[in-house]
């Protein structure tokens, strides 16, 4: 919805014209500060790249309670599903067990872990890329048995989180 996800207050503003109820943030770390984007891009590409794979990077999920109650909601990203890569081939099992150990997480902790990729993303190395979504939609079905995680759109979550602030 922003460019490179460059959120800023004064644009909140105009989602709530259109009422646009929800949008994607960004985690809350250093390395996903739009505010610093000029300082130590190249840096902050390359960790963000690493963390992919490596846990370099701590992000923290809320539960639904925890949430902005106005409206735009944010519902910031937990994790980008990277496309697969046949350069880094050799660490794609790494990011996928970063990403199931980090749902296993949020499922346990009842907190919202938002997953989130570019579909056109998924044109090269289709068949790998759906082979890892597929992998991952089966990971969630054993989460949602076993803990109850639940599935949802951006704006589901959103009405949800809205309507809970009218009962409080």
């Amino acid at each position: 919805m922003f460019p490179r996800n460059q959120v800023k207050k004064e644009y909140l503003k105009v989602l709530t014209d259109y009422d646009i109820i929800a949008y994607r943030g960004n985690p809350d770390s250093f390395y996903y500060d739009s505010k610093s984007q000029k300082e130590n891009t190249k840096l902050k590409r390359i960790v963000r790249l690493l963390d992919t794979y490596f846990p370099l990077i701590k992000i923290t999920n809320p539960s639904l309670l925890e949430m902005n109650t106005e409206a735009p909601v944010n519902i910031a990203a937990s994790r980008f599903l990277r496309p697969y890569s046949s350069k880094l081939f050799f660490l794609e099992r790494l990011k996928m067990k970063r990403i199931k150990g980090e749902m296993y997480q949020a499922a346990v902790a009842n907190e919202i872990y938002h997953l989130w990729w570019h579909p056109h993303n998924f044109g090269k190395f289709t068949k790998q890329n759906m082979e890892q979504l597929e992998e991952l939609l089966d990971w969630y079905t054993y989460l949602n048995k076993q803990f109850g995680m639940t599935s949802a759109s951006m704006a589901e979550l959103a009405s949800a989180v809205l309507s809970k602030s009218k009962q409080i």
